[in-house]
């Protein structure tokens, strides 16, 4: 009778300490709906600690009116610390950063729903595609970004170091157009980036100079040695840039050229073609302009004299000179005789 006895108390017991357990479990049950509450003002104070991920997603979807999907995969512990109040709309994004801490993202599902999957299988499934502002969430979604003046393939590598681990960054080279699926918060990182160095003077371009007056050989090597910061030997006459005024300037700037820029000459055409950024055309076009002028040149003119020879007794001499000293300069001396 003992032994039953005993047996049939700690049944009880245990039956009694589960109750308690219960029922303290359901007396927080309502405090915690009452937390996450809207106030009259619309706001919520969003404070979980320590929860389970289901229970965030449940609060979120009562706030939001919002039916989410998910299977057994999405779980994991929380904590968010919220002593202000905010808006459901900032509780929501609060809630897709929680989602991506764990490894989770939201997509579009059927009927309005929001399925809540892991990161790694995003870019695979039927994430939104952006063509507006981007939004500032940290939920993934696909931003098609067109590139103008830099090569969108060369970027995309360059670029790849800078995207989220489960992010997919390709180019599309017909359009020059940069695919990038990432969180809205990345993409707007990668947009400012791009911004920046998307911009007219790294675009190469190709141009063809014809000279008037110039050798486009002697030039060429000349701007060659200039851009490469070595001294022009061997160029000589008219490809010299020390006496040109203004030349230590214009050495300067050609020297400091950034990028590769290409000069080669067209002996048929006596043309100079030039790769380069439009920054580095301007340069090279200033040089060219004080280079492209014509020689000074020394023409010296004269008269064929006759001599007779006779019996006469009287000497004389007639003739004319005149000294071409460049293209615009023309002294005569004038005639000299002896009649």
């Amino acid at each position: 009778m003992l032994n039953a006895t005993n047996l049939r108390n700690g049944k009880l017991a245990r039956a009694l300490a589960a109750l308690c357990l219960l029922l303290a479990f359901a007396a927080t049950l309502p405090a915690r709906a009452q937390e996450t509450q809207p106030n009259a003002s619309g706001k919520v104070n969003l404070d979980f600690n320590d929860v389970e991920l289901n229970v965030v997603i449940d609060t979120m979807a009562r706030l939001t009116g919002k039916n989410f999907i998910y299977d057994d995969r999405v779980r994991g512990r929380v904590t968010i610390v919220s002593p202000a109040e905010i808006t459901i709309a900032e509780a929501y994004l609060v809630f897709e950063s929680v989602l991506q801490v764990k490894g989770f993202t939201t997509v579009m599902g059927p009927g309005g729903s929001i399925k809540i999957i892991p990161l790694r299988e995003a870019k695979e499934t039927n994430v939104e595609t952006v063509r507006g502002p981007t939004p500032k969430s940290d939920r993934f979604i696909t931003r098609l970004i067109p590139l103008r003046f830099i090569d969108a393939e060369q970027i995309a590598n360059t670029l790849k170091p800078l995207v989220s681990k489960d992010a997919s960054m390709v180019s599309y080279p017909p359009t020059n157009t940069i695919i990038l699926t990432d969180s809205g918060t990345n993409i707007t990182r990668i947009l400012d980036i791009l911004r920046d160095i998307d911009v007219e003077t790294y675009k190469e371009e190709l141009s063809i100079v014809k000279l008037k007056h110039a050798d486009a050989e002697e030039l060429a090597s000349t701007l060659t040695s200039l851009i490469s910061g070595q001294p022009a030997g061997g160029a000589g006459g008219n490809a010299s840039i020390s006496g040109v005024p203004g030349g230590g300037a214009l050495r300067a700037a050609v020297t400091e050229l950034s990028g590769d820029v290409s000069v080669i000459s067209d002996a048929p055409t006596n043309s100079l073609v030039i790769q380069s950024s439009v920054e580095g055309f301007n340069a090279l076009s200033e040089v060219i302009a004080k280079l492209d002028t014509p020689r000074p040149q020394v023409l010296v003119e004269a008269l064929i004299m006759e001599v007779v020879v006779s019996d006469g007794q009287d000497l004389g001499f007639s003739g004319m000179a005149r000294i071409f000293n460049g293209s615009n300069s023309n002294f005569t001396i004038g005639t000299l005789g002896d009649d």
